[in-house]
């Protein structure tokens, strides 16, 4: 019947009695063909024989059913697809189900596990920051204390400096004094 149904769709069909069927419904039967034997079959009315039985073609078909379609092999007429149960289970495939039950979540996992490793490497940057930040003040530390230091050294050479300059001129002036000291004697 394809175009018109597709093979291994699920449909639904109404029971009806063999008098209500007409010409140009498509009807649901148990196949009399010995090759497909009792296997339901979806086909179109084309003609409705003297003795109640009906003459059938498939869509696709050129040529109309081998084998009548007789009252009491009759299942119902087609009313319309049922698309849940098709959109259902064409997930019976198993590349859909391997998708389904396998890729996708892992999918979801790696992204949950990309947003952790995130995370992580933004708290490790953090940690590097503090410990440089820390090192940076000890450092800071230690070079103003080293400052303080030669600022002291600095401040004792120029108190040493300036008294034994002092010391000198004293000394100078004690040697000048004593010159004249000994002049005037």
């Amino acid at each position: 019947m394809e175009p018109s149904i597709y093979t291994g769709e699920y449909i639904f069909i109404d029971r009806i009695s063999p008098d209500d069927v007409g010409i140009d419904d498509m009807i649901a039967f148990y196949s009399d063909d010995p090759e497909i034997k009792d296997e339901l079959v979806i086909h179109r009315v084309v003609a409705i024989n003297d003795d109640g039985t009906f003459k059938v073609k498939g869509d696709a078909n050129p040529i109309a059913d081998k084998y009548p379609v007789r009252r009491e092999r009759l299942a119902g007429r087609y009313i319309g697809r049922a698309r849940l149960f098709n959109w259902l289970s064409s997930f019976a495939d198993a590349r859909k189900l391997l998708l389904i039950l396998v890729v996708i979540p892992i999918f979801f996992v790696s992204i949950f596990e990309l947003r952790t490793v995130t995370k992580l490497m933004k708290e490790v940057e953090k940690e590097r920051k503090k410990d440089k930040d820390e090192r940076a003040a000890e450092q800071q530390k230690e070079l103003e204390e080293k400052i303080e230091e030669l600022k002291k050294t600095a401040v004792e050479e120029y108190i040493r400096e300036h008294e034994e300059d002092k010391k000198e001129d004293e000394d100078s002036q004690e040697t000048k004094e004593y010159g004249k000291d000994k002049e005037e004697k």
